[in-house]
């Protein structure tokens, strides 16, 4: 496993930038501000906090179900005669699985190549681990699908939701 980071501060005006590891086991760079990362765990972070800022703003609630911003084709797994709240995708409490079992992890995927049409047709056909609200169980498909929901009610990308709310005030 190749482990390597960037980290960048903007201090009094001034930006610096480290980086830390090597790129790959071979012939491996260390990075530097413009490398390019799988998204990964960061992304949760970025997500969380649209979604806390949208809440604190009054445009969603904790306990609105998800099933609610998603295209009436797309159907959320039940289970126990519960649904799937925002607040359940983002503390890791949904009942979805880790990872989504169509994303094949063996062949090297990321999720790049992976379509939002898969995702959401995994969804409408996957099974919960536990009832939703029951049990708390790492979800990288519950918060990918609330970065998605995030996106879709604002009417924007991810991407440029986090640019216009985040990134660009900072």
């Amino acid at each position: 496993r190749v482990l390597f980071r960037s980290v960048g501060v903007v201090f009094k005006g001034k930006t610096s930038v480290w980086g830390y590891g090597k790129t790959s086991l071979k012939g491996g760079k260390t990075p530097e501000g413009g490398t390019e990362y799988e998204i990964g765990s960061i992304t949760k972070l970025f997500t969380k906090l649209l979604f806390s800022d949208m809440v604190h703003r009054g445009l969603i609630g904790l306990g609105d179900k998800a099933q609610n911003f998603l295209p009436a084709d797309i159907k959320l797994p039940v289970k126990g005669g519960k649904e799937i709240t925002l607040l359940m995708l983002s503390n890791h409490t949904s009942g979805l699985m880790h990872d989504p079992e169509t994303w094949n992890l063996n062949k090297g995927a990321s999720y790049s190549h992976y379509s939002l049409a898969q995702f959401y047709d995994y969804l409408s056909h996957c099974q919960l681990l536990s009832e939703p609200g029951a049990k708390y169980s790492y979800s990288n498909t519950g918060v990918a699908l609330l970065g998605d929901l995030v996106a879709q009610i604002n009417g924007t990308t991810w991407e440029a939701y986090l640019q216009n709310r985040i990134l660009d005030p900072v």
